[in-house]
Formats: C-alpha cells, structure tokens, sequence
C-alpha cells in the first residue's frame, strides 16, 4: 500500500490540504498520515512549506494544489 503523508500547521489551507486527499485518495490504495511540519518526519525530509503532500517519501506538492492536479498524481 502506498503511503500519503500530509503536512500541516495551523492554517486554512492545512485544513483544504486533508480535506482534499480524504476527497482524492482512495482508502484501499493509500495509508493517509497527517503530520506537523514542527516534527522530526518533516525535518527528515527538508520540508519547509506547509500545507506539503509527500507521497512514499516523495514531495508531490508544497502549497495546496488543485482537485485535478493530486487525482492525476496519484493516478
């Protein structure tokens, strides 16, 4: 299964950001953690901006992207 991690603070575009892959991501394909961006994941993996979606420790998107954008993504 693949592994969606999405990084937060504390904004409204955070809180679009799980929204969105709840919406997007299908539950039998991909294990969905929401992470803070204070924490040692996101400094593992260099992470700066927030909201960020990092796909089997892959950056996908730093910002909220689109509808459209994450479902082709994650096609």
């Amino acid at each position: 299964m693949k592994k969606i991690e999405v990084f937060t603070g504390s904004c409204r575009l955070c809180e679009g950001a799980v929204a969105l892959v709840d919406k997007v991501a299908d539950k039998s394909r991909f294990d969905v953690d929401v992470l803070s961006i204070d924490g040692d994941r996101a400094k593992s993996l260099g992470l700066t901006a927030v909201p960020s979606i990092v796909l089997d420790g892959s950056l996908l998107f730093a910002g909220l992207p689109t509808e459209e954008d994450l479902t082709h993504a994650l096609a």
